[in-house]
């Protein structure tokens, strides 16, 4: 009897031997291989603001009724560079020609695209239509831009607006700037920041003002060659010296 019942222990003890061996395998003896990744990430910053102004470079009239335009006269002004045929200019006035701001530190690679278009006409002239005259004076960056009859490089009114226009592009993308004029005159350039250019930052170039003023009396001459401007005035339009400025700036993100 006693021999029955230690097999029957014996029995049970080798099951319950047998059974934590097989859990003790299933638990440490097996082949195994993982790998985990994560990882986040956010929208690049882009943050830029480019601000133009423009649009009131010049006025109908210029205080204590000094200078003011007459509607009537310009019903019939054929010109369709200017957007406000009222607008006029005269010795002794002046006014900003255009405002320019950009402010942002983007997060990526940009290029700026700055196209400008100064366009005096052809009747820049005195009586006899053949004398160059044009007494406007513009200022970027604290320098002058005129007509001097002295000059070799400054005496045509295309080399003004050439000059002006090149002032502008290299005041707003830097005096290495790439840049073209075409046929019309337009010029255009361009240029290619890294990320996280800040255009906002204190002396930036990329905030500019461009001015324009026609002096009101020189000497006696001036006065009088002034005097031969406004007789050419006529209500066609047909020999009016006439004033057109057009900028635009825009940034862009570089995709490579």
């Amino acid at each position: 009897m006693k021999k029955v019942k230690f097999l029957r222990i014996a029995s049970v003890m080798l099951m319950l031997c047998l059974i934590t061996t097989c859990a003790i395998s299933g638990t440490f003896a097996k082949y195994t291989t993982s790998d985990t990744a994560t990882d986040i990430a956010r929208v690049a910053k882009w943050g830029v603001y480019v601000t133009v102004e423009g649009q009131d470079a010049f006025a109908t009239d210029y205080g204590s009724g000094n200078v003011t335009s007459n509607t009537e006269l310009n019903t019939n002004l054929d010109n369709d560079d200017l957007t406000t045929l009222d607008n006029v200019l005269a010795p002794g006035t002046n006014g900003t020609l255009t405002t320019v701001k950009i402010t942002g530190q983007p997060e990526v690679k940009t290029n700026v695209t700055v196209v400008v278009n100064l366009d005096l006409g052809d009747k820049w002239t005195l009586a006899d239509n053949s004398t160059v005259y044009c007494p406007l004076v513009f200022t970027v960056k604290g320098t002058e831009y005129k007509i001097d009859s002295n000059s070799e490089d400054m005496n045509e009114v295309s080399e003004l607006e050439a000059a002006v226009e090149e002032a502008i592009v290299k005041a707003l993308v830097g005096d290495e700037c790439t840049f073209t004029t075409d046929d019309d005159g337009t010029t255009t350039a361009t240029e290619v920041y890294d990320a996280n250019k800040d255009f906002g930052a204190a002396n930036s170039e990329n905030d500019l003002t461009v001015g324009w003023s026609w002096a009101d009396h020189v000497d006696s001459e001036t006065d009088a060659k002034d005097t031969e401007l406004g007789n050419k005035i006529t209500a066609d339009g047909t020999n009016n010296p006439t004033v057109s400025f057009t900028i635009s700036v825009t940034v862009d993100q570089v995709v490579q």
